[in-house]
């Protein structure tokens, strides 16, 4: 964890700061930009055309879908890990606002995406402790609204508890057409991926990380999916970057395992179809003299992960950073005799903050990842 000082320094400047080429972070109850009405839906609504206030829970799942592995408690849905979701649509009109708790930590963001319009969403600030933030302003008419936490789990927990407008909720969007579940570490969280190396540490990971435009998201919405992202920064497979207890595999089987090991997550109530592993950039330290212990972790990860997704595609990415491991991982997966496991090398670059990889290069692991698994399970690239 970094430390309390530096927290506060970027807490307070965080607000002043432009974090993308696009959209500036937003705080607190700024006004929004409004968004036009959407073209009459595709489909036909379940509800009909009415306004008046209303407040949905956001344990409501009839109306509210949740992306991720999310915990739920009697007025709350857990976002717990980076890009973590919630999404809704309706008939909606004026500003939408949800409620919310930060659970303390560092500085937690969200981006807002409305009517899919993913170019122009909105990353905005939430405040500690509990809250309301107006997320967007709508015109009169049908729209579809998206919230994803940008921050990482090492970083910030929020309970959503509802979201309020003047309007009527439609059923919940649709399940993707795929369910990819990321299992990775600072580069799957897009750890910096708004700055340049120089940067400080603490700037990189409170405010210039973006799991929204990280190589996982990109892939997902490539590809219509639902993504389901385990990763954290500085973790490994054996060991992590600074902490020799952070290896991912301890807390895999968790649903908030970064926070509580005490909630086993359901696997066979949220089956995957893809599983996408990309670990081993933190594990450098066992390189030499402890090579074996690594790739004997990589294995029983592997086997471990098959038991609990039986009929899951398993790639293994790397590279991205480090080729120290590349030929060993290539080989290593060839050889378990899994039909439906296999790897992929990634371009390496270190451009971006505190020497992860830059915006253009995560465009470009998605499209490679899009492309294998459009070969592998048939599915369209859609975006």
């Amino acid at each position: 964890m970094k430390n309390k000082k530096a927290a506060a320094v970027i807490a307070a400047v965080a607000a002043a700061v432009l974090l993308c080429s696009c959209n500036p972070v937003q705080t607190g109850q700024t006004e929004m930009p409004t968004q036009t009405a959407t073209a009459a839906p595709e489909r036909t609504p379940a509800v009909e055309e009415k306004y008046t206030m209303q407040t949905v829970s956001a344990i409501d799942k009839e109306h509210i879908k949740i992306t991720g592995r999310a915990d739920y408690g009697k007025d709350y849905a857990g976002l717990n890990w980076s890009y973590a979701g919630a999404s809704f649509r309706g008939y909606m009109e004026g500003d939408v606002t949800i409620s919310y708790t930060h659970m303390g930590g560092y500085s937690a963001y969200i981006r807002v995406v409305t009517d899919g319009k993913t170019e122009e969403s909105v990353k905005l600030e939430l405040k500690q402790g509990s809250d309301t933030a107006v997320i967007a302003s709508v015109e009169k008419g049908y729209h579809e609204i998206s919230i994803y936490k940008t921050s990482e789990p090492g970083n910030s927990i929020i309970r959503l508890h509802s979201v309020s407008f003047s309007g009527n909720i439609d059923l919940s969007p649709e399940k993707g057409s795929l369910n990819i579940e990321f299992i990775g570490d600072s580069i799957t969280c897009g750890a910096g991926i708004l700055t340049n190396e120089s940067s400080p540490k603490d700037e990189v990971y409170e405010r210039a990380g973006d799991a929204y435009l990280s190589f996982a998201a990109l892939t997902a919405r490539m590809l219509n999916a639902d993504a389901n992202i385990v990763a954290a920064s500085g973790w490994g497979v054996v060991q992590g970057g600074d902490n020799p207890a952070a290896n991912i595999p301890s807390i895999y089987d968790f649903t908030n395992g970064m926070w509580n090991n005490q909630e086993k997550w359901d696997f066979a109530a949220h089956k995957q179809d893809v599983v996408v592993i990309s670990l081993g950039t933190n594990d450098y330290q066992l390189a030499s003299e402890r090579r074996e212990e690594f790739l004997s972790g990589v294995r029983e990860f592997i086997k471990h992960v098959r038991e609990l997704n039986p009929d899951a595609y398993i790639i293994w990415t790397y590279g991205q950073i480090s080729k120290e491991y590349s030929k060993d991982l290539a080989k290593l997966t060839a050889d378990m005799g899994d039909a439906k496991l296999s790897y992929l090398e990634m371009p390496a670059n270190s451009r971006a903050g505190w020497g992860h990889p830059d915006r253009a290069h995560h465009k470009q692991y998605a499209r490679l990842l899009a492309q294998e698994i459009s070969r592998l399970t048939g599915t369209e690239i859609k975006r």
